[in-house]
Protein backbone atom coordinates (compact mmCIF):
# COMPACT_ATOMS: atom_id res chain seq x y z
CA UNK A 1 0.00 0.00 0.00
CA UNK A 2 2.77 2.37 0.93
CA UNK A 3 4.56 1.39 -2.27
CA UNK A 4 1.48 2.24 -4.33
CA UNK A 5 1.08 5.60 -2.56
CA UNK A 6 4.67 6.66 -3.08
CA UNK A 7 4.61 5.37 -6.65
CA UNK A 8 1.51 7.46 -7.35
CA UNK A 9 3.01 10.51 -5.65
CA UNK A 10 6.25 10.08 -7.55
CA UNK A 11 4.33 9.63 -10.79
CA UNK A 12 2.33 12.81 -10.08
CA UNK A 13 5.50 14.79 -9.50
CA UNK A 14 6.92 13.42 -12.73
CA UNK A 15 3.79 14.22 -14.68
CA UNK A 16 3.41 17.80 -13.42
CA UNK A 17 6.04 19.30 -15.80
CA UNK A 18 4.60 17.29 -18.69
CA UNK A 19 1.04 18.39 -17.93
CA UNK A 20 2.22 22.01 -17.65
CA UNK A 21 3.96 21.81 -21.02
CA UNK A 22 0.89 20.24 -22.62
CA UNK A 23 -1.37 22.94 -21.18
CA UNK A 24 1.00 25.67 -22.35
CA UNK A 25 1.10 24.09 -25.81
CA UNK A 26 -2.70 24.01 -26.08
CA UNK A 27 -2.93 27.55 -24.70
CA UNK A 28 -0.45 28.66 -27.34
CA UNK A 29 -2.49 26.92 -30.02
CA UNK A 30 -5.66 28.66 -28.84
CA UNK A 31 -3.93 32.07 -28.87
CA UNK A 32 -2.47 31.37 -32.31
CA UNK A 33 -5.89 30.33 -33.60
CA UNK A 34 -7.47 33.51 -32.24
CA UNK A 35 -4.77 35.68 -33.81
CA UNK A 36 -4.96 33.87 -37.16
CA UNK A 37 -8.75 34.13 -37.18
CA UNK A 38 -8.40 37.91 -36.85
CA UNK A 39 -6.65 38.06 -40.23
CA UNK A 40 -7.76 37.65 -43.81
CA UNK A 41 -5.47 36.79 -46.71
CA UNK A 42 -5.12 38.29 -50.17
CA UNK A 43 -2.83 36.26 -52.40
CA UNK A 44 -1.74 36.88 -55.98
CA UNK A 45 1.45 36.79 -58.05
CA UNK A 46 2.76 40.04 -56.52
CA UNK A 47 2.32 39.41 -52.81
CA UNK A 48 0.47 37.68 -50.05
CA UNK A 49 -1.21 40.19 -47.76
CA UNK A 50 -2.28 39.20 -44.26
CA UNK A 51 -4.59 41.87 -42.90
CA UNK A 52 -7.10 42.44 -40.16
CA UNK A 53 -10.74 42.32 -41.17
CA UNK A 54 -11.41 46.06 -40.76
CA UNK A 55 -8.73 46.86 -43.35
CA UNK A 56 -10.37 45.04 -46.26
CA UNK A 57 -11.43 48.15 -48.20
CA UNK A 58 -7.94 49.62 -47.78
CA UNK A 59 -6.36 46.40 -49.07
CA UNK A 60 -8.62 46.38 -52.14
CA UNK A 61 -7.64 49.94 -53.01
CA UNK A 62 -3.97 49.36 -52.19
CA UNK A 63 -3.79 46.38 -54.57
CA UNK A 64 -5.29 48.52 -57.33
CA UNK A 65 -2.83 51.36 -56.65
CA UNK A 66 0.13 48.96 -56.53
CA UNK A 67 -0.74 47.32 -59.84
CA UNK A 68 -1.13 50.72 -61.50
CA UNK A 69 2.23 52.02 -60.25
CA UNK A 70 4.63 49.12 -59.67
CA UNK A 71 6.00 48.93 -63.23
CA UNK A 72 6.92 52.61 -63.21
CA UNK A 73 8.56 52.19 -59.81
CA UNK A 74 10.60 49.20 -60.96
CA UNK A 75 11.82 51.15 -64.00
CA UNK A 76 13.38 53.70 -61.65
CA UNK A 77 15.39 50.86 -60.12
CA UNK A 78 16.15 49.29 -63.54
CA UNK A 79 14.32 46.16 -62.41
CA UNK A 80 12.01 44.02 -64.52
CA UNK A 81 10.40 42.27 -61.57
CA UNK A 82 10.82 41.44 -57.89
CA UNK A 83 10.04 38.35 -55.85
CA UNK A 84 6.65 37.84 -54.32
CA UNK A 85 6.40 39.86 -51.11
CA UNK A 86 4.78 39.27 -47.76
CA UNK A 87 2.77 42.21 -46.44
CA UNK A 88 1.18 42.23 -43.00
CA UNK A 89 -1.24 45.00 -42.06
CA UNK A 90 -2.30 45.51 -38.45
CA UNK A 91 -4.99 47.75 -37.02
CA UNK A 92 -4.60 46.42 -33.46
CA UNK A 93 -1.53 47.97 -31.84
CA UNK A 94 -1.60 45.34 -29.08
CA UNK A 95 -0.32 42.85 -31.65
CA UNK A 96 2.80 45.02 -31.93
CA UNK A 97 3.53 45.35 -28.23
CA UNK A 98 7.22 44.59 -28.75
CA UNK A 99 7.78 47.78 -30.80
CA UNK A 100 10.16 49.95 -28.72
CA UNK A 101 8.57 53.31 -29.53
CA UNK A 102 5.17 54.97 -29.44
CA UNK A 103 2.99 54.21 -32.44
CA UNK A 104 1.30 57.07 -34.27
CA UNK A 105 -1.40 56.76 -36.92
CA UNK A 106 0.96 54.73 -39.11
CA UNK A 107 4.14 52.76 -38.55
CA UNK A 108 6.01 50.71 -41.11
CA UNK A 109 8.80 48.15 -40.93
CA UNK A 110 10.56 46.33 -43.75
CA UNK A 111 12.63 43.14 -43.96
CA UNK A 112 13.95 40.74 -46.58
CA UNK A 113 10.51 39.16 -47.08
CA UNK A 114 8.44 42.31 -47.36
CA UNK A 115 6.82 44.86 -45.06
CA UNK A 116 4.71 45.12 -41.90
CA UNK A 117 2.51 48.13 -41.21
CA UNK A 118 0.37 49.36 -38.34
CA UNK A 119 -2.60 51.51 -39.35
CA UNK A 120 -4.81 53.47 -36.99
CA UNK A 121 -8.15 53.30 -38.78
CA UNK A 122 -9.46 56.15 -36.63
CA UNK A 123 -6.43 58.34 -37.24
CA UNK A 124 -6.05 61.52 -39.26
CA UNK A 125 -4.30 59.99 -42.30
CA UNK A 126 -6.40 59.69 -45.44
CA UNK A 127 -6.62 56.37 -47.26
CA UNK A 128 -4.48 57.80 -50.06
CA UNK A 129 -1.80 58.81 -47.53
CA UNK A 130 -1.84 55.33 -45.97
CA UNK A 131 -1.53 53.58 -49.33
CA UNK A 132 1.46 55.73 -50.25
CA UNK A 133 2.97 55.12 -46.80
CA UNK A 134 2.78 51.36 -47.49
CA UNK A 135 4.48 52.01 -50.84
CA UNK A 136 7.13 53.98 -48.92
CA UNK A 137 7.99 50.80 -47.01
CA UNK A 138 8.00 48.78 -50.23
CA UNK A 139 10.53 51.23 -51.71
CA UNK A 140 12.72 50.63 -48.64
CA UNK A 141 12.40 46.88 -49.18
CA UNK A 142 13.31 47.06 -52.88
CA UNK A 143 16.23 49.41 -52.33
CA UNK A 144 17.68 47.39 -49.46
CA UNK A 145 17.40 43.93 -50.98
CA UNK A 146 17.72 44.56 -54.73
CA UNK A 147 19.89 47.66 -55.19
CA UNK A 148 22.19 48.30 -52.24
CA UNK A 149 25.51 46.49 -52.59
CA UNK A 150 26.20 47.05 -48.89
CA UNK A 151 23.18 46.61 -46.61
CA UNK A 152 25.05 47.68 -43.48
CA UNK A 153 25.42 51.25 -42.24
CA UNK A 154 22.13 52.54 -43.59
CA UNK A 155 22.31 56.15 -44.79
CA UNK A 156 19.06 57.44 -43.35
CA UNK A 157 18.64 60.66 -45.31
CA UNK A 158 19.11 58.98 -48.68
CA UNK A 159 16.99 55.94 -47.85
CA UNK A 160 14.12 58.08 -46.54
CA UNK A 161 14.42 60.64 -49.32
CA UNK A 162 14.34 57.89 -51.92
CA UNK A 163 11.21 56.38 -50.36
CA UNK A 164 9.52 59.79 -50.11
CA UNK A 165 10.16 60.51 -53.79
CA UNK A 166 9.58 57.09 -55.33
CA UNK A 167 6.42 56.36 -53.32
CA UNK A 168 4.89 59.62 -54.58
CA UNK A 169 4.01 60.60 -51.00
CA UNK A 170 4.76 64.22 -51.84
CA UNK A 171 3.28 64.27 -55.33
CA UNK A 172 1.32 67.40 -54.35
CA UNK A 173 4.66 69.19 -54.60
CA UNK A 174 4.75 68.50 -58.33
CA UNK A 175 2.70 71.67 -58.44
CA UNK A 176 5.13 74.60 -58.41
CA UNK A 177 3.02 76.77 -56.12
CA UNK A 178 2.71 73.99 -53.54
CA UNK A 179 6.41 73.25 -53.78
CA UNK A 180 7.38 76.89 -53.31
CA UNK A 181 5.16 77.06 -50.24
CA UNK A 182 6.91 73.92 -48.95
CA UNK A 183 10.31 75.54 -49.51
CA UNK A 184 9.37 78.75 -47.71
CA UNK A 185 7.65 77.14 -44.72
CA UNK A 186 9.70 73.99 -44.17
CA UNK A 187 13.13 74.52 -45.71
CA UNK A 188 14.19 78.17 -45.86
CA UNK A 189 12.74 78.76 -42.40
CA UNK A 190 15.26 76.40 -40.76
CA UNK A 191 17.29 78.27 -38.13
CA UNK A 192 20.39 76.07 -38.21
CA UNK A 193 21.29 73.70 -41.02
CA UNK A 194 22.19 70.21 -39.76
CA UNK A 195 24.87 67.92 -41.18
CA UNK A 196 22.66 65.59 -43.17
CA UNK A 197 25.02 62.62 -42.83
CA UNK A 198 24.68 62.78 -39.04
CA UNK A 199 20.90 62.45 -39.02
CA UNK A 200 19.42 59.30 -37.56
CA UNK A 201 15.94 58.27 -36.54
CA UNK A 202 15.00 59.72 -33.19
CA UNK A 203 15.23 63.20 -31.73
CA UNK A 204 17.79 64.38 -34.27
CA UNK A 205 15.59 63.49 -37.22
CA UNK A 206 12.38 65.34 -36.39
CA UNK A 207 12.51 68.28 -33.99
CA UNK A 208 11.37 71.88 -33.53
CA UNK A 209 13.98 73.17 -36.00
CA UNK A 210 13.42 70.81 -38.95
CA UNK A 211 11.80 67.61 -40.15
CA UNK A 212 14.33 65.09 -41.42
CA UNK A 213 11.81 63.60 -43.84
CA UNK A 214 11.34 67.00 -45.48
CA UNK A 215 15.10 67.54 -45.76
CA UNK A 216 15.63 64.03 -47.12
CA UNK A 217 12.85 64.46 -49.67
CA UNK A 218 14.30 67.77 -50.82
CA UNK A 219 17.85 66.51 -51.29
CA UNK A 220 16.88 63.36 -53.18
CA UNK A 221 14.48 65.37 -55.34
CA UNK A 222 17.38 67.70 -56.11
CA UNK A 223 19.62 64.74 -57.03
CA UNK A 224 16.93 63.28 -59.29
CA UNK A 225 16.42 66.63 -61.03
CA UNK A 226 20.12 67.34 -61.55
CA UNK A 227 21.24 63.88 -62.68
CA UNK A 228 20.25 61.59 -65.53
CA UNK A 229 18.26 58.51 -64.54
CA UNK A 230 21.30 56.31 -65.13
CA UNK A 231 23.60 58.58 -63.12
CA UNK A 232 21.12 58.59 -60.26
CA UNK A 233 20.99 54.78 -60.41
CA UNK A 234 24.77 54.67 -59.95
CA UNK A 235 24.44 57.05 -57.01
CA UNK A 236 21.89 54.67 -55.43
CA UNK A 237 24.38 51.82 -55.60
CA UNK A 238 27.42 53.68 -54.23
CA UNK A 239 27.29 54.41 -50.49
CA UNK A 240 30.66 56.11 -50.45
CA UNK A 241 29.44 58.50 -53.12
CA UNK A 242 26.19 59.09 -51.22
CA UNK A 243 28.11 59.96 -48.06
CA UNK A 244 30.36 62.29 -50.02
CA UNK A 245 27.34 64.00 -51.57
CA UNK A 246 25.78 64.27 -48.11
CA UNK A 247 28.59 66.50 -46.86
CA UNK A 248 27.07 69.54 -48.58
CA UNK A 249 23.92 68.17 -50.23
CA UNK A 250 21.44 70.20 -48.18
CA UNK A 251 23.21 73.48 -48.83
CA UNK A 252 23.47 72.65 -52.55
CA UNK A 253 19.80 71.74 -52.79
CA UNK A 254 18.69 74.90 -50.98
CA UNK A 255 20.85 77.06 -53.24
CA UNK A 256 19.57 75.29 -56.36
CA UNK A 257 15.90 75.79 -55.49
CA UNK A 258 16.42 79.33 -54.27
CA UNK A 259 17.92 80.22 -57.65
CA UNK A 260 15.22 78.30 -59.52
CA UNK A 261 12.20 79.78 -57.77
CA UNK A 262 13.25 82.77 -55.68
CA UNK A 263 16.18 84.44 -57.38
CA UNK A 264 14.38 87.80 -57.24
CA UNK A 265 13.34 87.46 -53.60
CA UNK A 266 15.30 88.11 -50.43
CA UNK A 267 15.22 84.56 -49.05
CA UNK A 268 18.32 83.47 -47.16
Amino acid sequence: MAFCFWSLLSSKRTLEPVVSKVLLFFLGCVILFVVISMFKVYDDSNFVINYQDNLEKLVTNFVCYYKNNINELLKKFYLGSIDKMEIRLFSDKDLLSDIPYKLGDFAGFFNNNGVNCYININGKKSEDDIIKAIMHEIVHHIYRFYIESDTTNRIIWFDEGLAMNFSLQNDKYNDDDNFKEFLVNKIFSIKSIPCINDLNHGGSFVNDNYNGYDLSYLIVRYLIETNSQMDFYFIMKDKDLIKSIGNNALESAMKYYKNKYFNTLNIK
